[in-house]
């Protein structure tokens, strides 16, 4: 028997168009070659080249699968979904001291291929949060559509329009992703924080150096992507809004290599799925030497809003396992205080490997094992297997 329902809440992959048209160009190592798929690769990255260059506009395409079973539970026990995105950037102005003008936006149609979905799956286990961060319905929509205007060398950048609030705080150099990284949702983000779905807001980023960087925005609380724009602008000037603010250090540590820390700031009006209230957020990556990157995720929120009250994640991932830097590998777990607090705390694993096959395909499998399920009291341990695999162009 369920002894307590999470939350409401609509899960989304969330992406960075920025990072992904990044990642779809940088130089791989694939651990084969087949020649057809890398020559019509490169056929598409050329074509995409020349369209950046004539228009100025950057466009990228990915398809990732998620397929978990949850071994040992009454059929239906497996959840899986595919996720395919058409992202890009187009920069449309040079205003010179004013900056640049650019529209960004987020395609997506995801697809769900067996009877449960992943929030559904989650709730048979009994784990408090998701066993991955894509795990609603199907839908087809537009999930991102705004404007950002680039200052003072870029320094400065202002943001407005339907926005992922997830892509834009509480990120982590190795655990922020669950089409990349881990694929546990509180691994993903801090389940303390009450992010809005997607919808209308206002972001401003200040970048004055490659060490500090300071951010805050609001968005629309009761945020929906299903909305029409009409109903999005009228949901927004309903005045119901989330807010937070994160500032973020790379230190320049002696024997160290790159790391960042972020702490954050949080308040949320009350919705249909959960009441007012406020939170801080601690999110940390530290590589230590030969590609090992310790990570530390901490959430706090007294007034019980979200998924937890109470919440620490951590663990370790090698960036570059066998020396091949498009691999990724890692271990994490967290400990979390679920709302309601009648149910038991939980504590939850996950390990995976990302295995670079060929250019632009990966192949991750992962193990996630729950133990005591806070919403299942009758149930000890469950261990979930997964596989996901990913093409970006």
């Amino acid at each position: 028997m369920v002894v307590g329902l999470r939350p409401g809440v609509a899960f989304a992959q969330s992406v960075n168009v920025g990072e992904e048209l990044m990642e779809v160009r940088e130089p791989e190592e694939p651990a084969l070659n087949i020649h057809p798929w890398q020559w019509l690769r490169h056929q598409w990255l050329d074509e995409m080249a020349t369209l950046d260059r004539l228009v100025g506009l950057q466009a990228g395409v990915s398809f990732t699968t998620i397929y978990q079973h949850a071994a040992g539970l009454p059929s239906p026990n497996n959840a899986s979904v595919a996720n395919l995105d058409l992202f890009g950037r187009w920069k449309l102005l040079d205003l010179g001291p004013l900056g640049t003008s650019t529209v960004g936006y987020l395609f997506r149609n995801r697809s769900v291929w067996t009877a449960l979905n992943g929030n559904e799956l989650s709730d048979s286990i009994g784990l408090p949060w998701g066993i991955n961060n894509s795990g609603s319905s199907s839908y087809t929509r537009l999930n991102q559509l705004w404007w950002q205007q680039s200052m003072l060398d870029d320094s400065l950048r202002l943001q407005f329009g339907r926005l992922d609030e997830k892509a834009l705080f509480d990120q982590n150099r190795v655990a922020a992703s669950d089409a990349k990284q881990f694929l546990m949702q509180s691994l993903v983000h801090s389940q303390t924080i009450a992010f809005p779905s997607n919808g209308m807001g206002l972001n401003l980023r200040w970048e004055p150096s490659k060490t500090f960087y300071a951010t805050a925005g609001f968005g629309d609380a009761n945020g929906n992507p299903d909305n029409r724009a009409a109903d999005g602008v009228a949901s927004f000037g309903r005045g119901k809004y989330f807010e937070a603010a994160e500032v973020g250090w790379s230190p320049d540590i002696p024997g160290l290599e790159r790391g960042t820390y972020r702490f954050m700031g949080w308040h949320t009006a009350a919705t249909n799925q959960h009441k007012e209230g406020s939170g801080v957020a601690l999110s940390v990556d530290q590589e230590i030497g030969d590609g090992i990157v310790p990570f530390l995720r901490l959430g706090y929120c007294p007034d019980d809003v979200f998924q937890t009250s109470v919440e620490v994640s951590w663990g370790v991932a090698t960036v570059r396992p066998f020396d091949r830097a498009t691999d990724l590998a890692g271990i994490g777990a967290t400990w979390g205080r679920p709302v309601p607090t009648s149910t038991r705390d939980q504590f939850a694993m996950d390990l995976f490997y990302r295995l670079q096959v060929v250019e632009g395909i990966q192949i991750s499998p992962d193990v996630e094992l729950v133990f005591a399920p806070a919403l299942q009291p009758g149930r000890s341990f469950v261990a979930v297997f997964g596989l996901r695999s990913r093409i970006a162009l």
